[in-house]
């Protein structure tokens, strides 16, 4: 295997000097002149297709490293005649192109057209990737598709981790969700989704939360005039329901949108492990089964556009969505000394009923464009609401020895966000002005009550408030060749919170700027980004909560956490070679302040808290390349290699190291039919107290275009060979302890239905409006 690696990433910094060109244009109506959002633009080279790009908002495309010689141009989108044209590279460095297109009345009784495999744009602060139809658009939520993805990583239970770090920021379409990032994952369904825009460096328009980077998944959207619905229906294998549903419909009229969606969404996970732990007082042996199941009955969005003139625009929507879980935990507990049992075997049963919550969403939005989508100023009002109830039932049992814990969580969350936006772009230069203010009032209420043998009553309040205020600017300008984007940020932030009788108080004013200019010549494309970002401790951390996990293991809140800083500094690289083509980026992320979730041993229990500890460096190496061996054969290669420095020595490790290797390979046989191989390895890596075993699986996916491509069925199996084992080794305190963990429900089949129709007058729509991609500060 490592000769393998070897040569991959061999054959991904292998460099040539052939002269490169670049073609640019724009696409527009024949008749109307209005730009063309999103047509596909194809170049073959004796009929093989060089490379395939969209146009963007203004209706621009550019097909940069394109060496000399005879091309064709195919420009093609929905509604319109689909042209070809000759293309001859001469010497000159650019092709500037204006095409037209003319409407097609035969072309609109077909299905939308998207393109057959997933393609990565790489931006000097962000990469773009567009979803095709292969296995990344199939499946039960957005958590398939991440995980897929360059510098992502889900788990079964959909924990996200962007570089190794769960401190993410995920937008939909630009919108912070309600949800958590988890629950967020499970709710989107997959057919729903165009492109993933992957932010590391995020310009100061964006709100500074996220220390790892921003994560904006933006769905589909129809400019048709009269209506489409896409239905789609999925089911898959294991012990507990495993299914989803998902209803998309609109309507368009010149004046008028109208549109809907709905999704459900079931399923579980279930994990075995075996732990041998070190107390104070005592060692033990553990063997945990957990299963967890979760249910998304109702996500419901409606809302409409309203163009009141050629300029003047007004939207709004509600978003309802409801969730709820269940968790049983069943671990039986020996107690040794010297690897002799010394007392009866506990049983330790915790389950968790009633979980889950609702949200509900109100959304008034206002446009005003001074020159088409170049120059607009929009403002912005979001209320939620969101209610959340929780009970817990534990139970210790054995030889003489009976606890019980029972607990009751409820919450209410208002939040409260109003933003102002100026945006005014020409050929040259583009300015952003925006302003914003965030408001959240949330009130919780913990009744706890403790048997062991004696009654203990735990009665905690809590109410928490806080306010952010921002205000940004974003100069974004052509210097010669260089690409240069600079921005600053202000966030004025003050939290409030009430515990019981203790009450905490504090404010703080930051500056967030931000810097990315890249460069191309030759093909050769670099780029170098700066930004600076925060993580606020949510309200869970900073409140003095206990929560018994089992009989011997506690969360507990810290009310001293401070803020999170990071300051990043990223290059990038990337060039299209004859075959292949090569994308790297090498960043350095250093944080102050460093939040993590610290293990401690108090006498016979271990207490998970999170901490400030001090200052860290993490630094990190990105291949991706992409290689075509045939017509029908397409392989993507994804490299990861971290490396994080800790300057407390307290910890186990004060250098940590992972490495990630991705192999993704798509065979297309037949014009409708399509076979996906993915295959992830996950060397052994180490992480400040603990050491983890390396994990190898993969998946594999089957698709079938049925009814004319209007439907498809895809056969989707996770894990085939059931070898997500995994094992974690370390140190708390001197105390050791060693785990085995696998999830018997990451193996399973899965079989996904879709299909697709129009309906009315399809011809195009006039307005080809985009709301700005803005974001929200939400709990649930």
């Amino acid at each position: 295997m490592e000769r393998i690696i070897s040569s991959l990433i061999f054959f991904m910094v292998y460099n040539t000097t052939f002269a490169q060109h670049t073609i640019e244009g724009n696409v527009f109506d024949a008749k109307t002149n209005e730009a063309i959002v999103w047509a596909n633009i194809v170049l073959y080279q004796n009929q093989n297709v060089i490379k395939g790009v969209i146009t963007s908002e203004d209706g621009i495309f550019t097909i940069d490293n394109v060496l000399e010689g005879e091309y064709k141009l195919k420009v093609s989108f929905i509604g319109y005649k689909t042209i070809e044209l000759p293309i001859a590279i001469p010497v000159k460095d650019t092709n500037m192109l204006s095409i037209k297109l003319e409407t097609d009345a035969t072309i609109l009784e077909d299905v939308v057209i998207q393109a057959e495999l997933t393609t990565v744009q790489h931006k000097s602060d962000r990469k773009i990737i567009n979803i095709g139809k292969d296995l990344l658009a199939t499946g039960a939520g957005a958590g398939e598709i991440l995980n897929q993805l360059p510098s992502i990583t889900v788990d079964e239970t959909n924990n996200i981790s962007l570089r190794g770090d769960q401190n993410i920021k995920i937008l939909v379409n630009g919108r912070n969700s309600s949800l958590p990032n988890d629950r967020l994952l499970q709710q989107i369904p997959s057919e729903a989704i165009d492109k993933i825009e992957i932010i590391n460096n995020p310009s100061a328009k964006y709100q500074a939360e996220g220390l790892s980077g921003v994560i904006n998944i933006i769905t589909k959207k129809s400019y048709l005039k009269g209506g489409y619905i896409n239905i789609s229906l999925g089911a898959g294998t294991g012990d507990k329901p495993r299914h989803n549903g998902n209803l998309n419909a609109s309507y368009t009229t010149n004046k008028v949108k109208v549109f809907t969606d709905y999704s459900y969404y079931k399923g579980y996970y279930e994990l075995d492990s075996t732990n041998e732990e070190e107390r104070q007082n005592l060692s033990f042996f553990t063997d945990l089964n957990r299963l967890n199941t979760w249910e998304s009955p109702a996500y419901v969005k409606g809302g409409v556009d309203y163009y009141i003139d050629s300029t003047n625009t007004i939207s709004g929507f509600i978003e309802f969505s409801k969730f709820r879980y269940s968790s049983l935990d069943a671990n039986k507990t020996e107690q040794r000394l010297n690897s002799i049992p010394t007392s009866p075997t506990l049983l330790n049963v915790m389950t968790i009923d009633n979980g889950g919550g609702q949200n509900t969403n109100y959304n008034l939005n206002y446009r005003k464009e001074f020159d088409k989508s170049n120059h607009y100023f929009e403002i912005d009002a979001n209320f939620s609401i969101s209610p959340f109830n929780s009970d817990v039932d534990q139970k210790t049992t054995g030889d003489r020895i009976e606890g019980t814990r029972i607990e009751d969580l409820k919450s209410d969350s208002n939040i409260l966000t109003m933003s102002a936006d100026y945006y005014n772009s020409n050929d040259h230069r583009t300015w952003e002005f925006g302003l914003r203010g965030d408001f959240r009032d949330l009130n919780e209420i913990q009744r706890v009550v403790v048997t062991n043998p004696n009654i203990t009553n735990i009665n905690a309040d809590y109410f928490y408030n806080d306010e952010i205020y921002a205000l940004y600017g974003v100069l974004d300008k052509n210097i010669g060749k260089f690409k240069v984007k600079m921005g600053l940020r202000g966030e004025y932030t003050n939290i409030r919170l009430s515990a019981n009788e203790s009450i905490m108080s504090y404010d703080y004013t930051n500056l967030f700027p931000s810097l990315s200019s890249s460069y191309e010549k030759n093909g050769h494309n670099f780029s170098l980004s700066y930004s600076r970002r925060i993580s606020r401790p949510n309200f869970w951390w900073i409140s003095n909560t206990t929560n018994q996990i089992n009989q011997y293991s506690q969360f507990r809140g810290n009310p001293d956490l401070r803020p999170e800083y990071s300051n990043k500094i990223e290059f990038s690289y990337s060039k299209d070679f004859k075959g292949f083509n090569l994308n790297s980026s090498l960043f350095l992320n250093g944080k102050e302040n460093t939040i993590r979730f610290f293990n401690t041993i108090e006498g016979n229990n271990r207490i998970i808290s999170p901490q400030n500890i001090g200052n860290s460096t993490i630094y990190g190496l990105e291949l991706y390349s992409k290689f075509k061996f045939a017509n029908w054969w397409n392989v993507n290669l994804n490299a990861t290699y971290y490396l994080g420095k800790y300057n407390n020595i307290q910890f186990l490790n004060n250098e940590t190291f992972s490495q990630d290797y991705r192999i993704n390979n798509t065979f297309k046989p037949f014009d409708d039919f399509s076979i996906q191989a993915n295959i992830t390895i996950a060397p052994r890596r180490t992480s400040p107290q603990e050491e983890l075993g390396g994990i190898t699986y993969i998946n594999l996916a089957f698709r079938k275009d049925i009814l004319k491509k209007k439907g498809s069925i895809t056969l989707r199996t996770n894990d085939i060979f059931n070898s997500r084992l995994n094992s974690a080794i370390g140190d708390v305190n001197g105390f050791t302890f060693n785990r085995r963990f696998i999830s018997p429900s990451s193996r399973y089949l899965y079989l996904t239905l879709k299909y697709n129709f129009k309906f009315g007058n399809n011809n195009l729509a006039n307005k080809n409006r985009q709301r700005k991609r803005r974001e929200y500060t939400k709990r649930s």
